[in-house]
């Protein structure tokens, strides 16, 4: 996967509200810094920091009964502006990572809403 220019980051980032506030420039570039370090480090150090990650093995989107399942996913993580995703391998692989504070809640949210679209083969799991 690509790494995104921190700059792009935060100006996307710098469209969000918190509490009813716009996010100001600063507070952006502040995000953006944390995410794309937070996304480089290892599991072990993302957990000792309170993150979270959800990792959804669902296989190639060959069939559209697949495709709409995934996607049922990815829109959750699309409405959810603290969850980083990222699908790896031939598309057939989705993770999730979360930050604190509510990182275990977006966690098991998400999961939910896995376990409840699962067609019956994907493989579901946090990471340790």
């Amino acid at each position: 996967m690509s790494q995104i220019p921190e700059d792009q980051l935060a100006e996307f980032l710098s469209r969000y509200r918190i509490g009813g506030q716009q996010v100001t420039a600063e507070e952006a570039r502040a995000a953006a810094d944390r995410i794309l370090t937070e996304t480089n480090l290892p599991a072990a150090e993302l957990a000792a920091r309170g993150c979270r990650q959800l990792t959804v093995v669902h296989g190639d989107l060959d069939s559209a009964e697949a495709e709409a399942a995934v996607r049922q996913l990815w829109s959750w993580g699309d409405r959810h502006p603290g969850a980083i995703s990222r699908t790896t391998g031939t598309n057939d692989t989705t993770s999730w990572l979360f930050a604190p504070p509510d990182a275990e809640a977006h966690l098991a949210a998400l999961e939910a809403v896995a376990r409840e679209h699962n067609p019956g083969w994907w493989k579901i799991h946090r990471a340790p």
